[in-house]
């Protein structure tokens, strides 16, 4: 919060000295502080709004792949999990990069089942927003693209 409350060149400065961790939730926090104000609950109402995005995300994810009644299962089972609630208390990245590995997946699903050049591009764009939001984003990006290789004779890239 400290970090992000900053100037964006104060902060770039500064994440920049001390790179730990992937540093898009620390902009994103900072915008959002311009927009709504600093104050821990505000940073938490960041997470809360990941939070609600994901489930409607598994929902989605989960009725592509599988139906709507999976879809409405997995929503139900993300919205009730301990995780997902305590992720979306906590002024950290974890709601953010769950929700955004979801959406990829979404992309990955859609790229592989129609074939379109738009589909891939917004993958390849959210993959790597994932990447720069957290280093788990690359493991999940990998396993997608283990998948491609994996199932390529139903699924040509």
């Amino acid at each position: 919060m400290v970090t992000s409350r900053l100037s964006a060149r104060e902060m770039t400065a500064r994440l920049v000295q001390d790179f730990v961790h992937p540093s898009l939730y620390q902009y994103a926090l900072h915008w959002w502080f311009r927009i709504f104000g600093f104050g821990a609950f505000h940073a938490k109402v960041l997470s809360v709004v990941f939070g609600f995005a994901a489930v409607g995300m598994i929902y989605w994810l989960g009725s592509l792949i599988f139906g709507k009644r999976t879809g409405l299962i997995a929503a139900l089972l993300l919205a009730v999990s301990q995780l997902g609630i305590t992720y979306s208390q906590e002024i950290c990245s974890f709601a953010m990069t769950m929700c955004v590995s979801i959406f990829v997946t979404i992309l990955f699903c859609l790229a592989l089942r129609r074939r379109m050049k738009l589909f891939w591009l917004g993958f390849l764009l959210s993959a790597a927003l994932l990447i720069y939001l957290h280093y788990v984003g690359g493991l999940s990006v990998a396993c997608l693209f283990c998948y491609a290789l994996l199932a390529r004779t139903p699924y040509s890239i």
